[in-house]
């Protein structure tokens, strides 16, 4: 993508339309990278981070405080 960094999102809470729409267009997207989802179920969370690739998951909190997200869906 001519050296411009990818937008790293963060994804809160793990919505059929998250899942079905929004998470696959991020990893479709030259410009957006998928790095993190919060929810409120732990093994949910790992379990959809785990299936889309994703680096991490965790709480709604530890995605907003996340220093290594640029933006939040």
């Amino acid at each position: 993508m001519n050296g411009v960094p990818k937008i790293r999102f963060g994804v809160l809470g793990l919505s059929r339309v998250a899942q079905k729409s929004v998470m696959p267009a991020m990893l479709n997207s030259e410009s957006a990278e998928l790095a993190m989802n919060g929810s409120r179920s732990p093994e949910k969370g790992a379990e959809v981070a785990k299936q889309f690739g994703c680096d991490r998951s965790g709480t709604y909190e530890d995605v907003i405080r996340s220093k290594e997200i640029s933006a939040v869906y």
